[in-house]
């Protein structure tokens, strides 16, 4: 019984980590995307295999054609930095774990 309460916990700690770095990216997407003609917004936030490494899904507010989620995934790319250090002020975590970006069509 003991090891189900174990991971019960951490299912709901991943599940509130995961809810805090999109709240923290919802806000640091728009921004990074201040210049661009893209505008995007974070669809879900999910361990990747586990919360040392997030993999963000980010969905076009318009439908894009291939080279608009292209353009999408590079300038997600550029601003990662940018990105993680959002997430880094959002948080309270020692380390603050890596991101990984993927478009979703629209």
């Amino acid at each position: 019984m003991r090891s189900h309460n174990n991971h019960a916990s951490n299912d709901r700690k991943s599940a509130q980590l995961c809810a805090q770095v999109r709240r923290a990216l919802d806000y640091g997407i728009s921004e990074a995307l201040s210049d661009s003609p893209i505008d995007a917004y974070v669809l879900d936030v999910l361990p990747a295999p586990n919360t040392s490494h997030l993999m963000v899904l980010v969905q076009p507010v318009v439908e894009s054609d291939a080279e608009g989620i292209r353009d999408l995934q590079d300038e997600l790319q550029r601003h990662a930095g940018l990105l993680r250090t959002a997430v880094a002020e959002s948080i309270n975590r020692r380390k603050t774990p890596t991101l990984s970006f993927q478009v979703v069509p629209k």
